[in-house]
């Protein structure tokens, strides 16, 4: 596995995210297109991104992909407190 991201490969990503900003108004859709993008970049089984709920202080799942339903799995456990993350 090539570790090394081409300067080309990174700016078609960051082209595709930034259409996805202009394209899409849910931010839902844009980490989405994000997550995926990140995967196929880094040549990663799968990612996910996880943002932290200020009130209820646990990182709640907001978009997954790859890795062999990785996203469906980690959906169906709900929020994770960022005291198991760190």
């Amino acid at each position: 596995m090539n570790h090394e991201i081409s300067f080309e490969r990174f700016y078609r990503v960051l082209r595709d995210i930034s259409a996805s900003l202009t394209l899409d108004t849910l931010v839902k859709d844009v980490l989405n297109i994000v997550v995926k993008k990140a995967v196929e970049a880094l040549d990663a089984r799968g990612a996910v991104i996880r943002i932290l709920n200020l009130e209820t202080n646990q990182l709640e799942l907001f978009a997954a992909y790859g890795a062999d339903g990785l996203g469906e799995r980690l959906f169906s456990r709900g929020p994770v407190s960022r005291k198991n993350i760190i």
